[in-house]
């Protein structure tokens, strides 16, 4: 509500500027009168006008100011009383004021519309722009860009480490290599999930990546457990591979289908909040669908290929597979 007081009707009314001020200050937030004394506290003592005669611009407009005279005037006879819309708030950063501007995205990611948007602002705005203007980006915009960073860091060192891992404690880079196999297709499999449930890539489905890797790399080492202890005992490859796998599928399928049954309701959730754990639930649940499968059957082909039997190794080849 916009209250401007028009000084030639307050001069033909006889009514002083203060006097206006005063009744609109009293009316709209109280006038202090007095103080209140509580011991070392103290407190204003405030007057107001009744709620019920600010029901509307109209009664405000009705409320008398008194002249030199004593004669009582309305105040919509000496005021313009309108309602406009404007700020009701006006923010400020380092002492400058602060326009924000605020946009709820839909249907695309949120780093190509930033992009998009930055782009065009520096074609179409910002040569228009006032001298005195700054601009700044932020919001959750800049969490995720916090998250890419950290991610481009995080997720090929996780790699290495588990790559590490598996050299160190099977004394293997074949077999450390050939582990690492599922990690890609699990990948694969995320991120074709979050392209057919048409889902962006976010920070959420970033975690998920990271914990996918983990639990492939988990799976992929049950199995080559199992064949190597078939392999200690004599057997072939091929029956240690097939034997190995066998042995060892319940277990690797409980390990999978826990992970994958737990987050399955939580990939398809609609709720309020499932905008976070929707993305990172689908990247787990069909990522490790797809290591699993690769897991199964892919897998010990490349086993098959590329690792010589322990045998083999125990006579001297383990310093050759060291070597590559």
């Amino acid at each position: 509500m916009k209250i401007e007081l028009d000084r030639r009707l307050c001069a033909r009314h006889n009514v002083t500027i203060d006097d206006v001020v005063q009744v609109i200050n009293v009316a709209m937030g109280g006038e202090p009168i007095g103080t209140l004394y509580e011991g070392e506290r103290r407190f204003d003592i405030a007057t107001r006008f009744d709620r019920a005669t600010m029901a509307s611009p109209q009664a405000i407009g009705r409320l008398p100011v008194f002249n030199e005279n004593s004669v009582p005037i309305l105040l919509e006879q000496v005021t313009n009383i309108s309602v406009v819309d404007g700020q009701t708030t006006i923010s400020r950063t380092d002492s400058r004021r602060r326009l924000t501007i605020r946009t709820n995205i839909t249907g695309r990611d949120e780093g190509g519309f930033v992009a998009e948007a930055q782009r065009r602002f520096e074609q179409e705005i910002k040569p228009n722009m006032p001298p005195g203007y700054q601009e700044a980006w932020c919001g959750m915009y800049e969490n995720l860009e916090r998250a890419y960073y950290h991610f481009m860091l995080i997720i090929p060192v996780t790699v290495g480490i588990i790559f590490l891992m598996l050299a160190f404690s099977f004394g293997s880079l074949r077999a450390a290599c050939v582990l690492l196999l599922p990690i890609p297709f699990a990948f694969a499999a995320g991120a074709l999930a979050l392209y057919l449930r048409d889902m962006n890539m976010n920070v959420a489905a970033g975690v998920g990546f990271a914990t996918l890797f983990g639990i492939a790399a988990m799976d992929g080492v049950l199995m080559y457990k199992g064949i190597h202890g078939y392999l200690k005992k004599g057997f072939s490859v091929e029956e240690s591979v097939i034997r190995g796998r066998i042995d060892l599928l319940r277990l690797s399928l409980m390990v999978s289908f826990v992970a994958i049954l737990g987050l399955l309701p939580a990939s398809f959730a609609t709720a309020l909040g499932s905008d976070v754990q929707r993305p990172l639930a689908t990247v787990i649940v069909w990522g490790l669908t797809g290591s699993t499968l690769f897991t199964l059957f892919v897998t010990p082909v490349f086993y098959r290929i590329f690792l010589k039997p322990l045998s083999q190794a125990m006579e001297g080849d383990d310093d050759t597979s060291m070597g590559m």
